[in-house]
């Protein structure tokens, strides 16, 4: 593959390849790597301190210096997602790679990409917080409020819904069915009781 057809791909992917030499501690980056870190491409790959006090969010640098010394320790490949900061905003990027061993059973390199995987993560959260919120709202609804998949098992549940069913906490119904709480004949009956709501197209019940 050309040069230029890797970092064709790199720019459309977002993500840089990295190398760090374990025996004199210098770094090589990709043109990418330096876009990501929005780093002038002028200066040098930062060494290993610089960029944690650089680049890495305080609270993961912990994280990732753990994972890069076990995996030198044991010759295997990682990967870890972690925050950057760069610009004045927070980034979210997943690290992996592979540590080198020379003949002498000596780790020398650790070699990787890096991706930028911000934009992934941020619809993460937000997908988090809109789920959070619809819990709030259903867990203060007084009635009973469910939702069950195709095989008829719950997959939110409010807590009005768990009490109704013996249950302290709407997490201990995930993943269960009316079979598993009721029994048959009473099961059955729920079943028939929600397929004819389902006939009239209620989509909460």
């Amino acid at each position: 593959i050309s040069k230029q057809k890797l970092e064709d791909a790199e720019k459309n992917v977002h993500f840089g390849i990295y190398e760090i030499n374990l025996l004199n501690g210098y770094s090589t980056w990709s043109k990418e790597m330096y876009q990501i870190f929005e780093r002038d491409h002028q200066l040098p790959p930062p060494s290993n301190d610089e960029f944690n006090y650089e680049y890495v969010h305080p609270d993961d640098c912990a994280l990732l210096d753990e994972n890069r010394k076990q995996s030198i320790e044991t010759g295997a490949n990682f990967s870890t997602t972690y925050r950057i900061i760069t610009g004045g905003k927070t980034k979210y990027v997943n690290n992996v790679g592979k540590v080198v061993i020379d003949e002498a059973g000596r780790p020398v390199l650790i070699q990787g990409t890096l991706t930028d995987i911000t934009e992934k993560k941020q619809i993460e959260n937000r997908l988090f917080e809109e789920r959070d919120t619809l819990q709030i709202i259903m867990d203060n609804v007084p009635d009973a409020v469910f939702f069950k998949d195709k095989q008829g098992r719950f997959v939110r549940a409010n807590k009005g819904q768990a009490r109704l069913l013996g249950y302290d906490n709407p997490e201990d119904l995930i993943g269960k069915t009316v079979y598993d709480v009721f029994l048959e004949e009473l099961a059955d009956r729920s079943e028939e009781h929600t397929s004819e709501l389902q006939s009239l197209q209620y989509l909460v019940c």
